[in-house]
């Protein structure tokens, strides 16, 4: 195999070094589960790329069996153009300097780094149920937002040819539930709120007929009995046209995790990889989880419990806060994840860390007799 130190000096070549908390994330054992904690500027991009870089080139993983998510588009383009960039300059290198036995030339000339999967969660699971579908059917529709919206429109709000939208129950639970009172209160908004909650019903692992038949008065367990009609009448009409929606798309490929489908992609998954773990879900996180059981739980996350943005699509930072303990309490693994701190700052000047720094120290309560000038930035 070729040795880490081999592979640093490919990897030096391309202009690349890790730091010190950096290498400890990158060289860390194929199988370890990583906790990586690292604000912004701490260079975490470059951190999953050289880790992943270096799964294929020092513990000669196939590419196919890496799968590694961001959030954005814009990560995931941003990741992969790493990953591709510096791929074919590690192997460049190697080939023509590494010194390598016959047996490391042979597989480093084979490495295809094209082939490691990046993307977005959703992304991934689109290509899933593309890709992986069941013999004899067809691979779902995604329906874009406009189409999920009229969709609920016609046949959850005025499904079985009844307006739900006016009955006074369901109204009244509705408005109740939005907060806001009845300001721009109208068909339009009460049915943003059932897509909402529809979204959230998933999002959040809800147990749905327990929510159902949580009422405490008549009227109002008349309108959650409405409310599910409506979400039925939607989720039908959505199944006739062979589509899913955003939240469906990720509970179907769980649901089929979970019932031992996708076996086809799930054996030769070796390392899974999440990046901006902080705007995770619940749904999602079972999703990583079940992922993460394929692979004895070589899992990696990377985060900022300080960056959450996502919090209307389920995400809670508690997540990510708590991923050592969640990891085998709610995974169910037995090891630890090891934790990680990226803490060198690439994107700060020296005067703004100076800056922030003494701005920090003003605030009494934010410090420690042990550390009197706070936590250092990131």
């Amino acid at each position: 195999m070729i040795s880490y130190a081999t592979f640093a000096s490919a990897l030096q070549q391309v202009g690349r070094k890790p730091n010190a908390s950096q290498k400890l994330a990158v060289e860390a054992a194929k199988d370890d589960a990583l906790f990586v904690v690292a604000g912004p500027g701490t260079g975490k991009t470059a951190c999953l790329t050289m880790r992943m870089l270096k799964l294929v080139f020092v513990d000669q993983v196939e590419p196919s069996g890496i799968l590694a998510t961001t959030f954005t588009k814009k990560a995931a383009a941003e990741l992969r153009s790493r990953v591709l960039g510096w791929g074919y300059g590690v192997q460049d290198w190697l080939l023509k300097h590494g010194d390598l036995s016959k047996m490391d030339r042979i597989w480093v000339k084979k490495v295809d780094v094209n082939q490691l999967r990046t993307g977005t969660i959703d992304s991934f699971c689109e290509e899933l149920l593309r890709d992986f579908r069941d013999p004899g059917t067809d691979p779902p529709i995604l329906a874009d937002q406009f189409v999920s919206e009229t969709l609920m429109l016609r046949h959850g709000m005025f499904g079985a040819g009844v307006r739900r939208d006016q009955d006074d129950d369901l109204d009244a639970f509705l408005c109740e539930t939005r907060g806001t009172g009845r300001y721009g209160w109208h068909i339009g908004s009460k049915t943003d709120l059932v897509r909402t909650m529809w979204d959230r019903r998933h999002h959040d692992q809800l147990d749905w007929s327990a929510f159902v038949k949580a009422a405490s008065s008549k009227e109002e367990k008349a309108a959650r009995k409405l409310l599910d009609d409506a979400q039925t009448d939607y989720h039908q009409e959505l199944s006739k046209r062979l589509m899913v929606d955003f939240s469906q798309l990720e509970q179907t490929v769980l649901d089929r995790l979970r019932s031992g489908g996708l076996k086809e992609f799930t054996d030769d998954l070796e390392v899974v990889l999440v990046d901006e773990y902080q705007d995770t879900n619940l749904l999602q996180e079972s999703l990583y989880f079940e992922l993460a059981k394929r692979c004895d739980g070589a899992l990696t996350v990377v985060g900022d419990d300080d960056q959450s943005l996502y919090r209307f699509r389920g995400a809670t930072v508690d997540l990510f806060r708590d991923f050592g303990t969640r990891f085998q309490t709610v995974g169910g693994f037995s090891k630890s994840p090891q934790k990680v701190f990226l803490n060198a700052n690439y994107r700060s000047t020296q005067t703004i860390i100076d800056f922030v720094n003494g701005y920090a120290g003003l605030d009494s309560g934010y410090c420690t007799p042990s550390n009197p000038a706070g936590p250092a930035p990131r």
